[in-house]
């Protein structure tokens, strides 16, 4: 079974299932099972980086970025960070298990939205630390404040 694992992961899933469905346990690959559930936990965790990612992103960009961006491309900005909050908040409410996982993570996703956000604002401008607490960016009704010393034209 462990090669149809390796060369045609649709006909071992459906196999796998059937073998399930009767009982046939022996002749489930294990190894291979087991892989796949862990990678659905994995697949939960990566989802909620990748949005908190994004999020905090974009929360860099409205907070830092200088007049000339900032006006420009604020709107999509606010819908991109809207979009990333709120699948955030689905992935947590249908994964009562990874709740907490955005706290665990928050500062190596927050290093990875800084350094996208880096794209738009000087690096030197952004914070070493994330600024805000989890809670506060999953707020739908708050957005960082401007920063006064980059709101200055460039």
């Amino acid at each position: 079974m462990s090669k149809l694992y390796d060369t045609d992961f649709a006909a071992w899933a459906r196999d796998t299932a059937q073998l399930l469905r009767e009982r046939r346990f022996e002749e489930i690959d294990l190894d291979a099972l087991i892989e796949e559930v862990e990678g659905l936990a994995r697949a939960d965790e990566h989802a909620i980086r990748s949005y908190l990612e994004r999020l905090m992103e974009h929360l860099l960009k409205l907070a830092y970025a200088a007049d000339v961006d900032f006006d420009r491309d604020q709107r999509g900005w606010r819908i991109s960070a809207r979009n990333a909050r709120i699948k955030l908040l689905q992935c947590t409410e249908q994964v009562p298990s990874l709740r907490g996982y955005p706290e665990q993570i928050v500062e190596s996703a927050y290093n990875v939205g800084r350094y996208e956000a880096a794209r738009v604002v000087d690096l030197d401008h952004l914070p070493d630390q994330c600024p805000w607490t989890v809670a506060l960016m999953l707020s739908t009704d708050w957005e960082p404040l401007r920063q006064p010393s980059n709101t200055a034209s460039a």
